[in-house]
């Protein structure tokens, strides 16, 4: 019996015991584990900003449309001089609206009789907003008034140019189009 116990405590020994190799491949396994577990970690946080990134990107992309359209609809809202002219442009065709042309003009001839008839009397008023005054005893001129008029009066002129030259890129583009396409 002896014999037994001291066996079994040998066996039990050396059972019991992990040998210095199989100490080293658990420590070996447990840091490769560890390594995986950051690696996810660090895959993971890349995708989430990626995925940051683009919504990002998705946003800035959304915001420029929005404001796009907003700047159009100011711009529709805004009566252009074109407009008021009555001309417009639908689908390549220009569009002359008569009425609109005869109001335009009838309304410029009814400003200048106006400012021919107060001229004719000596006192000039229409000019007033450009800081021009003409009284029968006195002319008066307001540069300050001058000078905002003027810049007003170049952006409108600018516009209307812009206006212009994008009635003549439709036209040209338009003209381009059916070419290419005849042939």
């Amino acid at each position: 019996m002896k014999n037994i116990i001291i066996a079994s405590l040998i066996l039990l020994g050396l059972l019991g015991c992990e040998s210095k190799e199989e100490i080293e491949r658990a420590k070996r396994a447990e840091a490769f584990k560890q390594e995986l577990v950051v690696k996810a970690k660090k895959e993971k946080e890349l995708e989430l900003q990626k995925k940051r990134d683009a919504d990002i990107k998705v946003e800035k992309e959304r915001l420029a449309k929005l404001q796009k359209l907003k700047e159009d609809e100011a711009r529709a809202k805004e009566p252009s001089l074109m407009n008021n002219l009555g001309v417009s442009m639908d689908d390549g065709k220009l569009i002359i609206d008569t009425n609109k042309t005869k109001n335009f003009f009838s309304d410029i001839g009814k400003k200048l009789s106006t400012a021919d008839k107060e001229l004719k009397e000596g006192n000039l008023t229409i000019t007033k907003e450009a800081g021009v005054e003409i009284s029968k005893e006195s002319m008066s001129i307001d540069f300050n008034k001058t000078e905002t008029f003027l810049e007003s009066f170049g952006k409108k002129i600018e516009i209307f140019s812009k206006e212009f030259d994008n009635l003549s890129k439709s036209f040209y583009n338009d003209d381009k189009n059916n070419t290419q396409e005849e042939k």
